[in-house]
């Protein structure tokens, strides 16, 4: 069976993190401590470009290259920006110059029981499968290992 050329798919993730909730959506609006968990592994990816406007319309661009491979592109525009509770963004995501995905993605921050309850819900538009390198499997994972990293962050572990 043939995948049509474009397919959606959506995910959510949930965490809770050891942080009041304005240290975590700080950790997704201030540029400085963003850059210290949202990149690719540091050892195989290295920065061309990073600028974030941290506002409703504005945008953000981080754009890298692996080692001796791809050039990733994350290009995000801001629609919904509410402190400490709620990010809303849409972000075209490219390998190479070649648009591989367009999703909406929701951040919501409570006090938990115990810290910040984190729930992101991405719905995402694939323009090629799995095969392609960033479908939806492989998106997912990628973002489950970023969210490690903004615990990580939080702690202090990260440059």
């Amino acid at each position: 069976m043939t995948r049509p050329s474009a397919f959606a798919h959506a995910f959510t993730i949930r965490r809770n993190y050891d942080a009041t909730p304005e240290d975590v959506f700080n950790a997704f609006a201030d540029p400085a401590m963003k850059a210290k968990w949202f990149s690719g592994p540091p050892d195989q990816w290295h920065v061309l470009e990073r600028r974030m406007d941290f506002r409703e319309g504005g945008e953000e661009r981080v754009r890298g290259k692996f080692k001796d491979a791809y050039v990733s592109d994350f290009r995000a525009r801001y629609h919904v920006i509410r402190k400490p509770a709620l990010i809303v963004y849409v972000y075209d995501m490219y390998v190479d110059d070649r648009l591989l995905s367009t999703s909406l993605s929701s951040f919501d921050f409570a006090k938990g029981a115990r810290g910040t309850d984190m729930t992101y819900v991405e719905q995402g538009v694939y323009y090629e499968g799995d095969e392609g390198g960033d479908g939806p499997t492989s998106r997912e994972e990628g973002t489950q290992g970023l969210f490690d990293r903004v615990a990580e962050a939080l702690a202090g572990r990260l440059g």
